[in-house]
């Protein structure tokens, strides 16, 4: 198959008027390099975009993780320390 830039669509190679290599059958045809271009950038463009969601999600699961884990220990802490000994209360105070 041979990728023809007039109509956009591979073709056999008979179509198009060019021999496959004596022997060797439709197995060594070639691509064109804007084929494979065109084809890996749309591929690309496919990857990006569930990246780009897989990050933003892994961002909102890593904030409620930290502020879980916020909240968690500073109801820890305020039952064993005194609430102005507690690290965790003074970084609380500052988000507050």
């Amino acid at each position: 198959m041979v990728y023809d830039p007039v109509t956009r669509e591979f073709r056999p190679q008979e179509a198009l008027g060019v021999k496959p290599p004596a022997g060797q059958g439709l197995a060594a045809a070639p691509i064109s390099a804007g084929a494979v271009f065109h084809r890996s950038r749309r591929r690309q463009g496919v990857l990006r975009r569930r990246e780009i969601l897989f990050w933003f999600l892994m961002m909102i699961v890593v904030t409620a993780l930290v502020w879980s884990t916020l909240l968690i220990a500073k109801e820890l802490g305020s039952r064993f320390t005194a609430p102005e000994k507690s690290i965790i209360d003074r970084v609380w105070r500052m988000l507050d």
